[in-house]
């Protein structure tokens, strides 16, 4: 039906059309009061119901007890004073944002440099932002030069400490943000290191092998890091466990 009237009033349309341009206009206003009374006729012939959806298109509502769902939603994310917001560490290292000669392995969890001049570093994959985190590192071998800490996402990876990294060379030296803050125990090979990171209270502190006391600590985060190492050297493996 519908289609039948599309037809006429399309047809109506394009004579009148036709009759503007041999400029007949009693015939156009004829043809014009056609296309009204077909219009007309479709808003009276039409059955709405035809429009309204079927049955299985309905969604019916019903009471799922009110207060078992506020509670629900209430206790998503939520965390309790006396429990420790501690997030899940992902060890690897990031194969995307490494510096000049950097070589990682097994698994991109294992990071070493191939060269010894100038300094090359790399980021791990987790980035650090919210919550508190801990995370360890292995020093299957190590060489002078070599720092172990945190770092911001736009670090020069062919650097050594700066102004957007933390971190704790093999000797004890304890740099935080490009300033030599103390000097502390150093790492050799064997050695564990393990970084707790409290993002709520902008600190990171620094556990050697199982030391129930911190080697060194700052307080000085302020925005989302990644652990971190540079090496200025060659023959270091540092290990993300």
């Amino acid at each position: 039906y519908l289609e039948e009237h599309l037809s006429r009033m399309t047809n109506s349309s394009t004579f009148a059309n036709s009759m503007l341009f041999h400029e007949n206009l009693s015939q156009v206003l004829s043809l014009k009061k056609l296309v009204a009374t077909s219009l007309s006729e479709v808003e009276r012939e039409i059955d709405s119901s035809m429009f309204e959806p079927v049955g299985d298109d309905f969604i019916d509502f019903k009471s799922s007890g009110d207060k078992l769902m506020v509670d629900a939603i209430a206790s998503l994310g939520q965390v309790f004073s006396a429990r420790v917001r501690e997030r899940v560490y992902y060890p690897k290292w990031d194969n995307l944002r490494r510096g000049q000669d950097i070589v990682l392995s097994n698994n991109d969890a294992t990071v070493t440099r191939c060269d010894r001049r100038g300094w090359g570093g790399v980021l791990g994959t987790q980035v650090l932002s919210v919550g508190r985190y801990s995370f360890g590192l292995k020093i299957e071998s190590v060489t002078s030069n070599t720092l172990i800490g945190l770092a911001y996402n736009d670090v020069n990876l062919n650097d050594g400490a700066s102004k957007r990294n933390i971190v704790l060379k093999e000797s004890g030296e304890f740099i935080v943000f490009g300033e030599k803050v103390g000097h502390c125990s150093g790492f050799v090979a064997g050695d564990r290191l393990r970084l707790d990171v409290d993002m709520e209270e902008r600190s990171v502190h620094f556990f050697l092998n199982d030391s129930p006391s911190p080697v060194c600590q700052s307080m000085k985060l302020n925005g989302a890091v990644r652990p971190f190492v540079s090496i200025g050297n060659q023959d270091a493996f540092i290990t993300l466990i």
